[in-house]
C-alpha cells in the first residue's frame, strides 16, 4: 500500500492509474494528512471471484508450509486450552 497526498495523484494520474491497474498498488489518497478514498484494482473492487479464490488458495497454501516448517514447534500444543485460560485471565 502507498500513500500520495491529492496533489501528487493530480499531477501524476496517469502514473497513479499504472501503478494500480498494472503493478496492483493500493494507493490511500490524503489531503492535510488525513486519508480520503483508495484506489484499487477494480477486479479487487467489483470482488472478481476467480481473483479472491486464488489469492485465497494461495493464503492456504502458505498456511499449510508454515505449519508443516514449525511444527515441532506447533507440538503438544492445545489451542482449545490456550483459548479458555486466555478468556479466564481477562
Amino acid at each position: 500500500m502507498k500513500t500520495l497526498s491529492a496533489m501528487e495523484v493530480r499531477r501524476k494520474f496517469g502514473k497513479v492509474l499504472d501503478m494500480v491497474a498494472k503493478d496492483r498498488v493500493v494507493i490511500t489518497i490524503c489531503r492535510a494528512n488525513k486519508p480520503l478514498a483508495v484506489l484499487v484494482p477494480a477486479d479487487e473492487f467489483t470482488g472478481d471471484k476467480s481473483t479472491r479464490a486464488a489469492r485465497l488458495q494461495r493464503t492456504v497454501e502458505r498456511m499449510a508450509d508454515w505449519r508443516r516448517t514449525h511444527r515441532h514447534e506447533l507440538a503438544g500444543l492445545d489451542p482449545v486450552r490456550m483459548l479458555r485460560e486466555s478468556r479466564e485471565s481477562r
